[in-house]
């Protein structure tokens, strides 16, 4: 087995120091793809783009806080039955937070990306504009009204019209 033999460690004089460039004490910035910076946002979408950025950061702090909490220990497990299930449900009702704040993030990274594509205000499915007003309530959405009413999910549970006492038949008498 071969051994590389380690390098010597040299001591540095303070006159080589005081040659050395001086080290930068500042952090370089991190840019990630949804982070502030000066992109080339179309004016149209402005507001739209800071709306989404501010949303991203509360949800990313909402995430955090909810982070912190579910992977905190339990803090009475096993005192009493019923403040034991209490705090495993409160737990899933964090679990289930995060899951719907990370799809929601998913979501706003995603119409930001699209501001920056010049793709922002166009439905995904149909190609044709969004109106405004749906995209002043909804910064994030990918769809025109039409379509999104035709990606929503069916109800769980839809009543049969036989069960209806106005879908009934009228008695023959």
């Amino acid at each position: 087995m071969k051994t590389h033999p380690k390098p010597a460690i040299s001591a540095d004089s303070p006159r080589d120091v005081q040659k050395r460039a001086p080290v930068s004490t500042e952090r370089p910035t991190p840019f990630t793809p949804n982070s502030e910076r000066p992109d080339k946002i179309p004016r149209q979408w402005a507001w739209h783009y800071r709306t989404l950025l501010r949303l991203r950061e509360r949800l990313l702090s909402s995430r955090a806080d909810h982070s912190s909490q579910a992977l905190a220990p339990p803090e009475m497990l096993g005192v009493d039955v019923a403040d034991t299930s209490r705090e495993h449900a409160d737990r899933d009702l964090l679990w289930a937070e995060l899951g719907a704040e990370d799809d929601q993030l998913f979501e706003v990274d995603c119409a930001l990306q699209r501001i920056r594509d010049g793709l922002y205000g166009l439905c995904e499915e149909t190609g044709l504009p969004i109106a405004p007003e749906r995209l002043r309530a909804i910064p994030w959405t990918r769809y025109c009204r039409t379509a999104a009413e035709r990606h929503e999910p069916e109800p769980a549970h839809k009543p049969r019209e036989a069960n209806l006492p106005h879908a009934r038949p009228p008695s023959s008498a």
